[in-house]
């Protein structure tokens, strides 16, 4: 695959995260997504999704592999609680941006 396919494919994935984000989860978070689907500026808000893609990418591109610690650091630098995280990723990026670290992969060490 070329760098063109890769970047359309980013943002295909981007343009129906931010358009279809509205239609998803449950009647609360439906409900207040009407009023964070629009940034300050009047455009559409990406979700969650689309900025974890986003870092992942970034980060495979700067260390030509996978690595966790670096992809955990970008997950929490980026992490904004307008773009729907769920409460236990938003607890666990937090702790990680108050320099708290993964070990094991499944578990944050403080």
């Amino acid at each position: 695959m070329n760098k063109d396919k890769y970047q359309a494919c980013l943002i295909g994935s981007a343009l129906g995260d931010a358009l279809c984000a509205p239609y998803e989860g449950g009647i609360l978070e439906r409900f207040l997504w009407k009023f964070f689907s629009h940034t300050k500026n009047n455009k559409i808000r990406y979700t969650d999704d689309t900025q974890m893609t986003t870092d992942i990418a970034q980060s495979l591109i700067e260390n030509k592999s996978i690595q966790q610690d670096d992809i955990a650091k970008r997950f929490a630098a980026s992490y904004r609680w307008s773009r729907g995280y769920g409460p236990s990723a938003a607890k666990i990026l937090k702790k990680i941006k108050k320099g708290g670290r993964l070990e094991n992969s499944k578990h944050l060490a403080i």
